[in-house]
């Protein structure tokens, strides 16, 4: 008798171990500094609720930074400050991919911008869509506040290249002193 029993408890443990779902490993986390910078352009769940009521121009994961001074006193730019951050991190590709899954608009266009330095192929292919979206962000470039289409953002202005797609963005986010415009070239 104690063998079927235990025959039998061991045949019960083995069918529900295997009618648990398999859980996906989690994504390892980022370094502290680098999970802040991440954590500044995605949304807070009050964030999301004032968005939702119209107020997204105050909220700075609904904004993007179209130079690296802001404001009427040209401060250097928040944003800008967790771009490079997360871009001169070991964990630079992972974070920007990360952020153009789960960032608002704006965070992704920050994304992109990232992903033109560390994977240039996925970011070829993944700044497709951005090319035709006509969703508007709020721009903001020195201490003037705008909508601006997505996609004039992502392909930039015909007579002045300053778009994403052009590299200008990129490389002004970057900075002079980045590793990677140190090379003259997207990795």
């Amino acid at each position: 008798m104690c063998r079927r029993d235990l025959a039998t408890t061991v045949l019960v443990v083995l069918l529900a171990w295997g009618c648990h779902p398999v859980t996906p490993p989690r994504e390892a986390p980022f370094p502290p500094r680098v999970e802040e910078a991440v954590q500044h352009f995605l949304p807070c769940e009050i964030d999301r609720e004032l968005a939702a009521d119209g107020f997204e121009h105050q909220l700075h994961p609904y904004q993007f930074h179209e130079s690296t001074a802001i404001g009427g006193g040209g401060n250097f730019s928040p944003h800008v400050r967790a771009f490079r951050t997360i871009l001169e991190s070991a964990e630079a590709d992972r974070a920007f991919k990360r952020l153009l899954r789960e960032a608002p608009p704006a965070g992704q266009l920050y994304a992109l911008c990232g992903l033109y330095w560390t994977d240039k192929a996925f970011f070829d292919e993944a700044v497709k869509p951005y090319l035709t979206d006509f969703r508007e962000i709020v721009a903001q470039s020195g201490c003037v506040l705008w909508r601006r289409p997505i996609r004039e953002v992502v392909a930039g202005h015909p007579s002045r290249r300053n778009g994403i797609v052009t590299g200008q963005l990129p490389r002004e986010f970057a900075g002079a002193n980045s590793r990677f415009v140190a090379t003259g070239c997207p990795q």
